[in-house]
């Protein structure tokens, strides 16, 4: 399975949409197809070359992800407050599980 990615390479230059190969989902992660993720600032002034650190490129810019969740690692079945979770679900979740995202790929 492959998840595409938008991919900064450094100030000024074009962003490219990238395909990658995803991780397994490993037990207690999830996998989540992502439908929108924001920019912030910080952002912005990398891509005009006004932050000084051009040195971790490429990289994937955005977060503050919203999506559904795609597949489940072995033995996640709640959420961090006790939620049933289902494949498919569309629900807003912070970063209180293992992700593996479908449109870019970060650590955990």
């Amino acid at each position: 399975m492959y998840g595409k990615a938008a991919v900064f390479k450094g100030a000024g230059v074009p962003v490219e949409i990238q395909e990658f190969p995803l991780p397994e989902v490993e037990p207690g992660a999830i996998l989540v197809k992502t439908r929108m993720a924001t920019i912030c600032g910080s952002d912005i002034h990398r891509w005009l070359g006004k932050r000084p650190d051009q040195k971790f490129l490429p990289s994937v810019m955005g977060h503050e992800g919203m999506g559904e969740v795609y597949e489940l690692g072995g033995g996640v079945t709640k959420d961090s407050i006790g939620k049933p979770l289902a494949q498919l679900a569309t629900e807003s979740y912070s970063a209180t599980f293992k992700v593996a995202v479908v449109g870019a790929i970060i650590a955990s």
